[in-house]
């Protein structure tokens, strides 16, 4: 493990820089590489770390702790998880039915309306086609549209 101090730290952000004891590059870390330490780091903190290359050529402090610090230990709540996926169980949280938002009463009965005065247009136009239609046909059959002119004296 490498060792230098911190020597900018932005807790916003949650990310700093440490000033390597050898080495004139100074090195990235992120507030999840301290996750497990007992405090947040401050600037002038010593921290132990373990430094990966990115392929961009930037280095990053990775399994890094602050010197003199303890690391937290496992509350509850993290002890019960772990205990459960060693135990090969998986919490799965059950959730209740879907539960469908029914249409008020309005807009249900004006949506029925509206789809019955649709089905009455598309019947009276089917309807006033074929009248249309049977209508030709007869009227072509009798003659009656045919005029018949008397022969000129």
């Amino acid at each position: 493990m490498e060792t230098g101090r911190l020597v900018r730290w932005n807790s916003n952000k949650g990310f700093g820089f440490i000033e390597p004891d050898e080495g004139d590059r100074d090195v990235f870390i992120h507030i999840s590489t301290l996750k497990h330490m007992a405090r947040k780091p401050h600037v002038g903190d010593r921290i132990e770390y373990v430094i990966e290359q990115l392929a961009d050529g930037k280095i990053k402090a990775v399994q890094a702790q602050i010197e003199g610090v303890a690391v937290r230990t496992q509350s509850n709540k993290d002890k019960q998880q772990t205990n459960q996926s060693h135990q090969g169980q998986k919490s799965i949280k059950k959730k209740g039915p879907i539960k469908m938002q029914k249409a008020t009463t309005a807009s249900g009965t004006m949506s029925r309306i509206i789809i019955i005065l649709i089905v009455l247009a598309i019947g009276r136009f089917a309807y006033q086609a074929y009248y249309d239609i049977t209508n030709a046909s007869e009227a072509g059959a009798s003659g009656a549209d045919t005029k018949v002119q008397e022969p000129r004296k």
